[in-house]
C-alpha cells in the first residue's frame, strides 16, 4: 500500500475558529457537511465538522474519533487553505521520508522530515491513534527551517527523486513565506 502527503498552506485563525471567517456560518457549515460529510468509515461526520467549525471543546470526544476529527481538520484545510502540489510525496512507502532524509542530513540540512508527519495539528484534537499523521510548521519558524533545508549541498545528492523531494518541501515554506496571507504549512500524511 503506497500513501500520501498532502500540504496545505493555511492562515492557522481559519482552522481555530472557521466560522468567524464566513457570511452565513450555518449556512456554509451545511454546504461543508454535503460536500464532505459522506458517510464514509474515516470521513468527516457531520457532529465532528460542526464541532471544528465552531470551535467546540472536543475534550468528551471517544478516543476511537480521532482519525474522523483529523480528516474532518483536512477537510477545513481544503476550504479556507490551498494545496500545494506534492508529487514528489505521493504513491510513496514510509520509508521514503527515511530515504530523504539520510541524503538531505549527508548532504548538511538540518530539517527534520518527519516533523511534516509528526509535529502535530495546529489545532486541539482527540488523540490519532494510526492515519492521518499531522504536522504543522508556524510562519514564524518558517525561516529558520528553511534554512535547514537550504544548508545541504543539493549537488552532492545522486538520486534526483531525492533532490526534486527536498527541493518540494523548501518550496512549500518559501510559498508560505511569500504569500500574502498569514499562512502555515499543516501536512496530512495518509
Amino acid at each position: 500500500m503506497s500513501y500520501m502527503l498532502m500540504p496545505y498552506a493555511v492562515n492557522v485563525e481559519h482552522l481555530r475558529t472557521p466560522h468567524a471567517f464566513t457570511a452565513d456560518p450555518a449556512e456554509f457549515l451545511a454546504w461543508l457537511e454535503d460536500l464532505y460529510c459522506t458517510g464514509d468509515e474515516l470521513a468527516p461526520t457531520p457532529q465532528s465538522m460542526r464541532r471544528l467549525f465552531y470551535a467546540e471543546d472536543l475534550s468528551d470526544v471517544d478516543g476511537d474519533q480521532g482519525a474522523v476529527y483529523g480528516y474532518t481538520l483536512e477537510a477545513l484545510c481544503m476550504r479556507f487553505g490551498a494545496l500545494l502540489d506534492s508529487d514528489q510525496w505521493a504513491s510513496m512507502r514510509f520509508g521514503w521520508f527515511d530515504r530523504v532524509q539520510e541524503e538531505l542530513t549527508r548532504a548538511g540540512g538540518r530539517f527534520d522530515l518527519l516533523g511534516l508527519v509528526f509535529s502535530g495539528p495546529p489545532v486541539s484534537l482527540p488523540p490519532i491513534d494510526d492515519f492521518p499523521g499531522i504536522g504543522h510548521v508556524p510562519r514564524a519558524a518558517m525561516p529558520q527551517r528553511a534554512e535547514e533545508l537550504r544548508a545541504a549541498d543539493l549537488s552532492t545528492i545522486d538520486d534526483p527523486q531525492v533532490v526534486a523531494a527536498i527541493r518540494q518541501v523548501s518550496g512549500w515554506l518559501d510559498w508560505c513565506m511569500s504569500a500574502e496571507d498569514d499562512f502555515d504549512l499543516v501536512t496530512f500524511y495518509s
